[in-house]
């Protein structure tokens, strides 16, 4: 398949509608992690594409956007979670959830996804309507939802070590914190310093597909 460079775009954040129509993106829906612009064609979220492609996995349930805390907590309570190297298997019988996705805002509030494919949101970024699957260097249970398991394209051949931060947890501070942190434009900045994983650059991934786990 052909090669894709993940586009960098300094001052993305400040560009207008047309600038980022011209560039290939759009505004669109709240991803879980409260970035809009989204890609024209795959629809995955512009920021969250570029932590995956810089191995960076890790979520505080205390952060997430308001859209998602709720569905996303009792997401959550059905997932046994384990260490980061153990699979998490999810305990309900039924092997769809409803949960927005970047066609929410449009005439429907949610969308019908494999839990894969809502844990690998949460976690790591919203990929749009990209592949998400288990990566078999690591895991073949189907029925695991370790985000550490699960990959698409724009993810490294090996996941890193550990899960950072990893809090489901409600937290009464945090969630003050959060809307001050909004207000103020320095979310990611926070997200940036929970995270202790190395940053790397980004790299060259294969052309991506439609979801599997949609």
């Amino acid at each position: 398949m052909p090669a894709l460079v993940l586009p960098h775009i300094l001052a993305i954040d400040e560009y207008s509608p047309e600038q980022l129509d011209e560039a290939g993106f759009y505004i669109g829906f709240p991803c879980p992690h409260g970035h809009v612009i989204r890609n024209k064609k795959h629809h995955y979220c512009y920021h969250c594409a570029h932590k995956i492609s810089q191995n960076h996995c890790g979520f505080d349930w205390n952060y997430l956007h308001p859209d998602y805390k709720c569905i996303s907590r009792s997401f959550l309570d059905l997932v046994e979670i384990k260490g980061p190297k153990e699979c998490w298997e999810w305990t309900d019988d039924i092997n769809r959830q409803c949960f927005p996705g970047y066609r929410s805002g449009k005439g429907r509030r949610s969308e019908n996804m494999r839990p894969q494919k809502v844990m690998y949101h949460i976690a790591w970024g919203d990929t749009g309507n990209l592949y998400v699957k288990r990566n078999t260097r690591v895991c073949n249970n189907p029925n695991c939802v370790n985000p550490l398991h699960l990959k698409t394209t724009l993810n490294f051949d090996m996941p890193p070590k550990t899960i950072q931060p990893l809090e489901v947890d409600l937290e009464w501070w945090k969630i003050k914190q959060y809307h001050h942190l909004v207000k103020e434009g320095k979310l990611d900045e926070y997200r940036r310093l929970q995270m202790k994983c190395s940053i790397k650059p980004a790299v060259l991934v294969p052309d991506m597909h439609k979801d599997t786990f949609d």
